[in-house]
């Protein structure tokens, strides 16, 4: 397994709900120095939603997520007396973090706890990968979530909903 020092060690550090400090390009720049091709496109598929056999702390992180995920609908479904089978059997933390999530009466809130959950597993499989292609691999995890808090702008939903809230309204008014 190749190690990446000097990438790793020129990355800054992320910290989950603050700002990213790097964009996904600037990443990518570092990278292109030092990071063989073969793992280059393994982080570059992260992007696009691949999972590569060939990385075990990717294997897992996906059926973690997956799991999740599954459990999530499971929940949901039940929750709406429609019938749905649980697919996977996720275990007792998976299904603590589903219950949780389903049970928060904000979508932003469950979003940022879904967040969590995401970093949090991250941080757990980082455990024993100093500077390694699984660093690299789980700093992408972390930097793509930074980037979608990032996106989260309360001021903007506001503006955005009460645009909607004002065009309804008037429609209901004509009629």
């Amino acid at each position: 397994m190749a190690a990446y020092y000097f990438t790793v060690s020129s990355l800054p550090e992320l910290q989950l709900f603050a700002p990213p400090p790097i964009t996904m390009e600037e990443f990518f720049s570092r990278c292109s120095m030092e990071v063989r091709e073969k793992d280059l496109k393994l982080l570059t598929g992260i992007l696009e939603g691949e999972t590569d056999p060939g990385s075990e702390v990717l294997a897992r992180w996906s059926s973690c997520m997956k799991d999740l995920d599954h459990e999530l609908a499971y929940l949901r479904s039940e929750k709406l007396n429609r019938p749905h089978e649980r697919v996977r059997h996720a275990g007792r933390d998976i299904r603590e973090a589903a219950r949780h999530l389903v049970n928060l009466s904000s979508p932003l809130e469950a979003e940022k706890e879904y967040l969590k959950f995401e970093w949090d597993l991250a941080e757990e499989l980082e455990s024993g990968h100093l500077f390694d292609r699984s660093k690299l691999i789980l700093y992408v995890i972390k930097l793509r979530i930074l980037l979608r808090y990032a996106l989260f702008e309360q001021q903007e939903g506001k503006d955005q909903f009460q645009e909607v809230f004002t065009h309804v309204r008037s429609r209901i008014e004509e009629l």
